[in-house]
């Protein structure tokens, strides 16, 4: 992206960056049948620059993401800025990263993690974590503990700015694990419910403590979304997406020669 003095890049977290700033000036284009943002082009005066899905974006000039989404976010009517996202947080994310213990804040949520899988080109029924490579002690110091977890099976770079971890399914957790690909949410074991839950720092009566417990309350809000009658022995969640949770180096991947 060209330097522009009225709109900046923000690295949000391993997935996503925003572009906020005077975005009167940018034109929307947009998918003829899903309507999804397919490029967003600013004009004013002598400056102009797109960005489209599958662009390369840099909020600094070590730190690219690849765009596969774009989405736009409104406040009290006014576009306030564009989020660029490599991809949503899979399923496994939420209910799968909990069976190797810890926490969020362990596993740099909120900062390196980029997303989670249970399966890739050359591992089946795994734990697989994509994390934005950094340089830093603190890093490094990371790589050297997830290395050492007793799960570890492999890690290798799938491009020079991101790096990859895979574990087997602890022992523990197979039968869990099991029921979580199979979309039986409600049939997890319950000491692990309340890790997930813990994992999270969720409650109960949040939305995954009512999908894990099956709630009466989520079951009513599914049935008149749906307009439909649930049997009470219904999951509250849908199955996880098995082509979502499988690492795909096309939608991952960064090219470091592409550029905006």
């Amino acid at each position: 992206m060209k330097p522009n003095g009225n709109l900046k890049l923000i690295a949000l977290d391993g997935r996503s960056a925003r572009l906020v700033g005077d975005l009167s000036s940018c034109i929307i284009d947009r998918d003829g049948i899903t309507s999804k943002i397919e490029e967003i082009t600013y004009i004013k005066d002598d400056d102009e620059f797109s960005i489209c899905r599958g662009s390369i974006v840099r909020p600094k000039p070590k730190l690219p993401y690849k765009v596969n989404d774009i989405f736009a976010r409104y406040g009290d009517g006014k576009l306030i800025c564009f989020d660029l996202v490599t991809a949503v947080r899979t399923s496994a994310s939420t209910f799968v990263l909990p069976f190797l213990g810890g926490n969020k804040a362990r596993f740099l949520w909120n900062q390196q993690l980029v997303n989670v899988f249970t399966s890739t080109d050359t591992h089946e029924n795994c734990i697989a974590l994509l994390y934005r490579f950094s340089g830093t002690k603190k890093f490094a110091k990371f790589e050297e503990e997830l290395c050492k977890h007793k799960d570890f099976v492999h890690r290798y770079d799938p491009d020079p700015f991101q790096v990859f971890f895979i574990f087997s399914i602890p022992e523990e957790c197979e039968v869990s694990y099991e029921h979580y690909i199979h979309g039986r949410y409600s049939q997890i074991d319950g000491l692990w419910k309340l890790k997930i839950l813990d994992f999270h720092g969720y409650d109960m009566d949040g939305h995954t403590g009512r999908i894990l417990f099956q709630s009466p309350e989520l079951k009513k809000t599914l049935e008149l979304a749906l307009d439909v009658d649930l049997d009470d022995s219904s999951e509250l969640h849908s199955i996880p997406n098995a082509k979502a949770e499988k690492f795909n180096p096309n939608i991952y991947t960064i090219q470091s020669k592409i550029r905006i």
